[in-house]
């Protein structure tokens, strides 16, 4: 969404959700060229091309004249590679010199913690977004603890609040170390843009609106 609404800028989304990661299917774009396809059953191609971090842009793929995905971040960062900040850092600036802006998604499973806080350190600002209830905030805040030395560096966002969630004044309370920039509403428009592809789909008025105050603010 925010790629989408970010104008005059030359835009590369990574999906490092390394778990569940679905942007192509958001997108409605092919998570790897078919040929690149083809090249990665070779296990021997497959070794080689992990070993230069660069590579990484062979993987793209094109959303639309500004935005281009990368989305199989595991065919480089594997389990034998996937906590070295000293490759993800090489990857990160050979990429910047293409790009006017990177927009990094990342799991929230702790099983991948270590990757996910090289990323956030790395970054010039940490996007969290927060769900109003009990479960959802429990889990925020256990992940929160592990980085407590970028806590300058985090925002929140008030995601999916509707009148069964809890207040923003309970909220700003419980996250009190943190700035909530803002709130996204619940609106089943979200659920047609998942499902119906962002790249075709008319973003309605009141999402644009909550977006571009939050693009303001950031």
């Amino acid at each position: 969404m925010l790629s989408k609404l970010i104008s005059k800028k030359k835009i590369l989304i990574i999906d490092f959700d390394l778990i569940a990661g679905n942007l192509h299917s958001v997108f409605g774009v092919k998570q790897i060229s078919r040929e690149m396809k083809e090249k990665i059953k070779d296990e021997e191609f497959l070794n080689e091309f992990k070993l230069k971090e660069s590579n990484i842009l062979k993987l793209k793929t094109r959303v639309d004249r500004r935005i281009d995905l990368i989305s199989k971040t595991n065919i480089i960062f594997d389990k034998t590679y996937i906590a070295k900040e000293e490759r993800i850092k090489s990857m990160l600036e050979e990429l910047i010199k293409n790009y006017d802006l990177i927009l990094i998604d990342t799991s929230s499973d702790t099983k991948y913690k270590e990757l996910t806080k090289i990323l956030a350190e790395l970054s010039d600002k940490v996007i969290c977004l927060i769900e109003g209830n009990i479960v959802n905030i429990r889990k925020t805040l256990n992940l929160l603890k592990e980085y407590d030395g970028i806590n300058k560096k985090i925002k929140l966002v008030y995601n999916k609040k509707n009148k069964y969630t809890l207040s923003m004044k309970i909220l700003k309370i419980v996250f009190l170390k943190f700035r909530i920039i803002g709130k996204l509403n619940y609106d089943n428009s979200y659920n047609k843009i998942i499902n119906k592809s962002v790249k075709t789909l008319y973003i309605n008025k009141n999402i644009k609106d909550e977006f571009a105050k939050l693009i303001k603010t950031m």
